[in-house]
């Protein structure tokens, strides 16, 4: 692996930062100027409307927009890639591959994950949602939750039971689901972080059959194959969001005074943040090598099981140190007087916690670790 960014990747990485610094500000006109140079489809082939750039610039780009705070979500677009994007790449039909693709490479649709159910969370086989063909169409019954953003987004990649009769994992499907179709309904639903992650309820909703995403019965197929981009949907976006925090912190260490002394001169702040920056650099390391083996072609499981788990545990780790670091104030809510850095360690301090229980945390991936990599055992 070279460890060196080419001319054109740093002239690329130069070219997203003068952009998210001279287009601070409303976030429509944002999106759509960002939306006309295409970076959204930085690594769909050209042949379906993206720049066919590859892996590693889609990673310069969700890190630099996010370290920037660009008014936009990198959230939005690294879903919508690594699910609706990367599956119908590969496995939709030509008709679908010319319909989505250019739209989510000019970042004019959004995608999220329709999978989970309140008894189907880390074991997708237990999904009940039930999609029966009738005709030219599926008629799709079922509740799905922390369907992020039901509310917003255009579409849902949604799996459900085809074929009731087989084991699960040989009688699931996928659909591109229309969030507006009759018979959705979209409930909110808020969570500890203090995001919507909505509930999505399907009643007799009437899927035209041209929304099956790939074959009939292979969705756990092709679930299977599309995990180590789904666990890091947000990849790059993670390390930029720290190095931008980092940087905050650093300035308030340095600018802050307690017992005489600025903050930073205090040996046991200093070793925080050394531990930090060490977590930042790890992960960058991690994600950037994740991208160079996407480009090679090479099998990313196994390093997309170790980054997962490192981004948990290290974002987690960052948060609590940062918080600490602030002291009390740290505790108080965004734009709260008083609140160092505006208060935004409060929020990403709950966000930090959801993340350690949520579907694909740091156990239940450890868990997968053990037993395909290492070869140990099923747990108990």
């Amino acid at each position: 692996m070279d460890l060196h960014f080419t001319e054109e990747q740093d002239k690329f990485r130069q070219e997203v930062i003068d952009f998210c610094k001279a287009e601070r500000g409303d976030p429509s006109s944002f999106s759509r100027k960002l939306s006309e140079k295409g970076w959204p489809g930085l690594s769909i082939p050209k042949e379906y409307g993206g720049l066919g750039l590859g892996a590693i610039y889609r990673v310069i780009f969700m890190e630099e927009i996010a370290y920037w705070r660009a008014p936009v979500a990198p959230y939005d677009y690294g879903v919508t890639t690594s699910l609706l994007g990367n599956i119908c790449l590969k496995y939709g039909s030509e008709e679908q591959k010319k319909e989505y693709l250019p739209k989510i490479a000019r970042g004019k649709i959004f995608c999220g994950q329709g999978y989970s159910e309140p008894q189907a969370g880390n074991d997708l086989t237990m999904v009940q949602t039930r999609a029966v063909h009738q005709g030219d169409y599926y008629v799709i019954n079922g509740q799905k939750m922390w369907v992020h953003d039901a509310r917003t987004y255009k579409y849902t990649l949604l799996m459900a039971c085809t074929n009731p009769d087989v084991a699960p994992e040989e009688g699931l499907s996928m659909f591109i689901v229309d969030n507006e179709l009759p018979g959705v309904t979209v409930r909110p639903q808020l969570a500890m972080s203090g995001q919507l992650t909505p509930e999505v309820f399907l009643d007799d909703v009437k899927v035209p059959a041209t929304y099956l995403l790939g074959e009939e019965n292979r969705g756990w197929d092709y679930y299977l194959e599309n995990k180590p981009f789904y666990w890091n949907k947000e990849q790059g976006a993670e390390t930029g969001m720290m190095r931008r925090i980092f940087d905050d912190i650093v300035r308030y260490a340095r600018e802050t005074i307690k017992d005489g002394y600025p903050l930073n001169q205090n040996p046991m702040v200093r070793q925080k943040l050394a531990k930090m920056a060490t977590d930042i650099n790890a992960l960058r390391f991690l994600m950037y090598r994740m991208a160079w083996m996407e480009t090679q072609g090479l099998d990313l499981f196994h390093i997309a099981s170790i980054a997962r788990v490192f981004h948990v545990e290290a974002w987690v780790r960052f948060i609590n140190t940062a918080t600490q670091i602030l002291g009390l104030g740290g505790q108080l809510q965004l734009r709260e007087k008083h609140a160092p850095l505006r208060g935004i360690m409060e929020t990403f301090y709950r966000q930090a916690a959801l993340q350690l229980m949520q579907r694909a945390g740091p156990s239940y991936i450890k868990s997968i670790i053990a037993t395909h990599e290492l070869g140990l055992p099923e747990a108990w």
